[in-house]
């Protein structure tokens, strides 16, 4: 499939020498490299995303009756809390 690319003068120098030392056409050698770079941001990404472990605690005894606003209020005004 034809397409048109906008490239950096060292990028395209690089893509036609790799072309060449490879005996590639140059969509060839910009297909090839593409896939490869795809590949490895797939399997960064899957590693990525693979890494996330869920942490937890056990639940502390609430410090008064949560269902009071006035208790709660009181409870959220303690500097000792947030400390």
């Amino acid at each position: 499939m034809r397409t048109t690319c906008d490239l950096a003068l060292p990028i395209l120098k690089e893509l036609k020498a790799f072309s060449k030392s490879h005996s590639f056409s140059f969509g060839k050698a910009v297909t090839q490299l593409l896939m490869e770079a795809l590949t490895m941001h797939q399997a960064n990404k899957k590693k990525a995303s693979s890494t996330f472990q869920w942490r937890s605690q056990p639940i502390r005894q609430a410090k008064g009756d949560l269902l009071d606003k006035e208790a709660l209020y009181k409870i959220l005004d303690q500097d000792e809390l947030f400390h």
